[in-house]
């Protein structure tokens, strides 16, 4: 099956609108859904390399209750908690998952 992905761009500030992460969804080998993210560190001067982003993405993946359970403990960082939230709605869409 397809992965669905989706590019986090930076919101405000000086380089508004350039890619600073990435969020995506993609089918397991269990069968389950995995969700993944990655986020470059722009304070340190990072810049968003595509590929490596999809790389440590994938190697992220994790399934929804991992994912939540991430969450309540602030694990995952606040840029892209939003991403992810949209990602799960369109991800359970696509694989026709409950």
């Amino acid at each position: 099956m397809k992965t669905l992905v989706k590019f986090v761009h930076r919101k405000t500030g000086r380089y508004k609108g350039r890619r600073v992460g990435v969020v995506m969804a993609f089918p397991g080998n269990d069968g389950e859904v995995r969700y993944g993210y990655s986020l470059c560190n722009m304070k340190s001067g990072d810049c968003f390399n595509r590929d490596f982003g999809l790389n440590l993405a994938e190697s992220r993946g994790m399934t929804v209750n991992e994912l939540a359970k991430r969450t309540l403990l602030n694990e995952i960082p606040a840029t892209v908690r939003r991403d992810l939230g949209k990602m799960v709605i369109r991800a359970e869409s696509y694989y026709h998952t409950i």
